[in-house]
Protein backbone atom coordinates (compact mmCIF):
# COMPACT_ATOMS: atom_id res chain seq x y z
CA UNK A 1 0.00 0.00 0.00
CA UNK A 2 1.05 3.70 -0.23
CA UNK A 3 0.35 5.10 2.91
CA UNK A 4 -0.45 8.94 3.21
CA UNK A 5 -0.34 10.10 -0.19
CA UNK A 6 0.43 13.49 -0.32
CA UNK A 7 0.68 15.10 -4.09
CA UNK A 8 1.95 18.78 -5.15
CA UNK A 9 1.87 20.40 -8.52
CA UNK A 10 4.09 22.93 -9.89
CA UNK A 11 4.24 25.00 -12.74
CA UNK A 12 7.09 27.33 -14.33
CA UNK A 13 4.94 28.99 -16.35
CA UNK A 14 4.65 32.62 -15.75
CA UNK A 15 0.91 32.90 -17.55
CA UNK A 16 -0.33 30.77 -14.41
CA UNK A 17 -1.11 31.23 -10.81
CA UNK A 18 -1.24 27.92 -8.34
CA UNK A 19 -3.78 28.88 -6.01
CA UNK A 20 -4.18 25.46 -4.39
CA UNK A 21 -1.07 23.15 -4.89
CA UNK A 22 -1.43 20.41 -2.20
CA UNK A 23 -3.66 17.33 -1.60
CA UNK A 24 -3.50 14.67 0.33
CA UNK A 25 -5.19 10.82 -1.26
CA UNK A 26 -4.49 9.22 1.85
CA UNK A 27 -4.04 5.26 1.45
CA UNK A 28 -3.80 4.16 -2.21
CA UNK A 29 -4.39 0.14 -2.31
CA UNK A 30 -2.40 -1.54 -5.03
CA UNK A 31 -3.82 -1.23 -8.08
CA UNK A 32 -6.28 1.23 -7.11
CA UNK A 33 -7.04 4.47 -8.16
CA UNK A 34 -7.24 7.62 -6.46
CA UNK A 35 -9.55 10.77 -7.38
CA UNK A 36 -9.23 14.56 -5.72
CA UNK A 37 -12.80 16.31 -6.59
CA UNK A 38 -11.45 19.83 -6.53
CA UNK A 39 -8.10 19.19 -5.67
CA UNK A 40 -6.03 22.16 -7.29
CA UNK A 41 -6.92 24.96 -8.56
CA UNK A 42 -4.95 28.03 -10.71
CA UNK A 43 -5.51 31.23 -12.33
CA UNK A 44 -4.88 31.69 -15.73
CA UNK A 45 -3.86 35.26 -16.58
CA UNK A 46 -5.80 37.27 -19.13
CA UNK A 47 -2.87 37.84 -21.70
CA UNK A 48 -2.06 34.52 -22.39
CA UNK A 49 -1.39 33.52 -25.91
CA UNK A 50 -3.22 31.49 -28.16
CA UNK A 51 -2.10 27.77 -27.63
CA UNK A 52 0.53 27.98 -25.41
CA UNK A 53 1.31 25.15 -23.63
CA UNK A 54 1.27 25.46 -20.01
CA UNK A 55 3.52 22.34 -18.10
CA UNK A 56 3.09 21.26 -14.75
CA UNK A 57 4.80 19.17 -12.58
CA UNK A 58 3.37 16.65 -10.48
CA UNK A 59 5.15 15.55 -7.14
CA UNK A 60 3.73 12.59 -5.27
CA UNK A 61 5.22 11.44 -1.63
CA UNK A 62 3.87 9.11 0.92
CA UNK A 63 4.92 8.50 4.38
CA UNK A 64 7.78 6.02 3.71
CA UNK A 65 9.63 9.09 1.68
CA UNK A 66 9.11 7.39 -1.82
CA UNK A 67 8.66 9.92 -4.01
CA UNK A 68 7.11 9.74 -7.83
CA UNK A 69 7.27 12.43 -9.75
CA UNK A 70 5.16 13.11 -13.44
CA UNK A 71 4.30 15.56 -15.57
CA UNK A 72 1.15 16.83 -17.98
CA UNK A 73 0.14 19.64 -19.55
CA UNK A 74 -2.45 21.84 -20.98
CA UNK A 75 -2.75 23.85 -23.91
CA UNK A 76 -4.66 27.84 -23.35
CA UNK A 77 -7.22 28.86 -25.57
CA UNK A 78 -7.47 32.22 -25.83
CA UNK A 79 -9.19 35.12 -28.09
CA UNK A 80 -6.98 36.73 -31.07
CA UNK A 81 -8.63 39.92 -32.70
CA UNK A 82 -7.44 41.52 -35.58
CA UNK A 83 -9.28 44.24 -38.35
CA UNK A 84 -9.85 42.67 -41.38
CA UNK A 85 -10.56 45.97 -42.95
CA UNK A 86 -12.42 49.15 -42.94
CA UNK A 87 -15.10 50.88 -45.40
CA UNK A 88 -16.24 54.46 -45.36
CA UNK A 89 -19.80 54.48 -46.26
CA UNK A 90 -20.55 57.55 -47.59
CA UNK A 91 -22.86 56.65 -49.96
CA UNK A 92 -20.53 58.48 -52.63
CA UNK A 93 -17.13 58.02 -53.16
CA UNK A 94 -15.78 55.94 -50.52
CA UNK A 95 -14.03 58.87 -48.70
CA UNK A 96 -14.25 61.00 -46.28
CA UNK A 97 -14.77 64.71 -47.80
CA UNK A 98 -14.70 67.68 -45.98
CA UNK A 99 -18.13 69.20 -44.07
CA UNK A 100 -19.34 65.25 -44.76
CA UNK A 101 -21.16 62.54 -42.65
CA UNK A 102 -20.49 59.06 -43.12
CA UNK A 103 -20.58 55.52 -41.29
CA UNK A 104 -16.90 53.62 -40.59
CA UNK A 105 -17.73 50.43 -41.11
CA UNK A 106 -14.93 48.34 -39.45
CA UNK A 107 -14.86 44.49 -39.81
CA UNK A 108 -13.13 42.17 -36.94
CA UNK A 109 -11.84 39.21 -36.93
CA UNK A 110 -11.34 36.63 -34.25
CA UNK A 111 -8.16 34.51 -35.29
CA UNK A 112 -7.91 32.82 -31.95
CA UNK A 113 -9.51 29.25 -30.40
CA UNK A 114 -11.76 31.21 -27.76
CA UNK A 115 -14.81 32.98 -28.24
CA UNK A 116 -15.96 36.70 -27.73
CA UNK A 117 -18.54 37.90 -25.56
CA UNK A 118 -19.91 41.20 -25.20
CA UNK A 119 -17.32 43.21 -26.74
CA UNK A 120 -17.47 46.89 -26.25
CA UNK A 121 -16.16 48.84 -29.12
CA UNK A 122 -15.49 52.73 -29.13
CA UNK A 123 -14.29 55.19 -32.01
CA UNK A 124 -11.71 58.13 -30.24
CA UNK A 125 -10.34 60.95 -32.12
CA UNK A 126 -8.23 63.59 -30.70
CA UNK A 127 -8.31 65.69 -33.47
CA UNK A 128 -9.75 68.86 -34.29
CA UNK A 129 -11.40 68.23 -37.89
CA UNK A 130 -13.23 65.27 -36.93
CA UNK A 131 -16.50 64.79 -34.66
CA UNK A 132 -17.57 61.06 -33.40
CA UNK A 133 -21.55 61.27 -33.46
CA UNK A 134 -22.03 57.94 -32.91
CA UNK A 135 -18.47 56.37 -31.31
CA UNK A 136 -19.82 53.19 -29.30
CA UNK A 137 -20.67 49.70 -30.42
CA UNK A 138 -21.44 46.48 -28.40
CA UNK A 139 -20.87 42.89 -30.71
CA UNK A 140 -22.55 40.25 -28.68
CA UNK A 141 -20.28 37.56 -29.46
CA UNK A 142 -17.35 36.44 -31.93
CA UNK A 143 -17.10 32.82 -32.05
CA UNK A 144 -13.07 31.49 -33.09
CA UNK A 145 -12.67 32.37 -37.14
CA UNK A 146 -16.12 34.11 -36.91
CA UNK A 147 -15.78 38.08 -38.15
CA UNK A 148 -18.17 41.32 -36.26
CA UNK A 149 -18.86 44.01 -37.90
CA UNK A 150 -19.47 47.78 -36.06
CA UNK A 151 -20.63 50.53 -37.55
CA UNK A 152 -19.89 54.42 -36.13
CA UNK A 153 -20.96 57.63 -37.94
CA UNK A 154 -18.53 60.41 -38.12
CA UNK A 155 -18.43 64.16 -39.49
CA UNK A 156 -15.23 66.20 -40.88
CA UNK A 157 -15.43 69.74 -40.68
CA UNK A 158 -16.11 71.83 -44.15
CA UNK A 159 -12.66 73.27 -43.46
CA UNK A 160 -10.95 70.29 -43.47
CA UNK A 161 -7.82 70.69 -45.93
CA UNK A 162 -7.95 68.64 -48.68
CA UNK A 163 -5.44 65.48 -48.22
CA UNK A 164 -5.71 65.72 -44.28
CA UNK A 165 -5.05 62.27 -42.25
CA UNK A 166 -7.30 61.61 -39.50
CA UNK A 167 -6.24 59.57 -36.97
CA UNK A 168 -8.53 57.03 -35.05
CA UNK A 169 -8.47 54.54 -32.26
CA UNK A 170 -10.22 51.68 -32.30
CA UNK A 171 -10.40 50.58 -28.36
CA UNK A 172 -12.15 47.10 -28.18
CA UNK A 173 -12.73 45.56 -24.63
CA UNK A 174 -14.40 42.07 -23.21
CA UNK A 175 -14.17 40.82 -19.90
CA UNK A 176 -10.80 39.53 -19.98
CA UNK A 177 -9.53 40.75 -23.56
CA UNK A 178 -8.42 44.24 -24.71
CA UNK A 179 -7.65 45.48 -28.24
CA UNK A 180 -6.19 48.76 -29.36
CA UNK A 181 -5.97 49.95 -33.14
CA UNK A 182 -5.22 53.02 -34.87
CA UNK A 183 -6.82 54.10 -38.24
CA UNK A 184 -5.37 57.17 -40.21
CA UNK A 185 -8.16 58.18 -42.87
CA UNK A 186 -7.06 60.85 -45.41
CA UNK A 187 -9.99 63.51 -46.21
CA UNK A 188 -10.54 64.54 -49.79
CA UNK A 189 -9.66 62.87 -52.52
CA UNK A 190 -6.98 64.97 -54.41
CA UNK A 191 -6.35 64.46 -58.12
CA UNK A 192 -4.49 65.77 -60.58
CA UNK A 193 -6.82 66.96 -63.42
CA UNK A 194 -4.78 69.61 -65.27
CA UNK A 195 -7.46 71.98 -65.50
CA UNK A 196 -4.86 74.81 -63.90
CA UNK A 197 -2.80 74.58 -67.38
CA UNK A 198 0.23 74.19 -65.13
CA UNK A 199 2.13 72.02 -63.32
CA UNK A 200 1.88 74.02 -59.60
CA UNK A 201 -0.97 72.61 -58.33
CA UNK A 202 1.30 69.76 -57.27
CA UNK A 203 4.29 69.14 -56.31
CA UNK A 204 5.91 67.84 -59.53
CA UNK A 205 9.36 67.03 -60.32
CA UNK A 206 11.19 67.49 -63.92
CA UNK A 207 13.61 66.08 -65.42
CA UNK A 208 14.89 65.39 -68.90
CA UNK A 209 15.22 67.39 -72.11
CA UNK A 210 12.25 68.93 -74.45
Amino acid sequence: NAVDVNVVIDSPSSFITITDNNENFGTILPDDIATAVDGYAFSVSDNIPDGHTIYFDVIATDALDSTFVSHFSVVAHAPVLEMMNFVVNDGDNGFLDPGETADIEITLNNNGSSALSELTCALTSADSYITIISGEAIIPEIAPGDNGLVVFTVSTDPLTPIGHTVNLQLDANSSNYSFTHNLNLSVGLSIEDFETNSFYAYPWTMDGNT
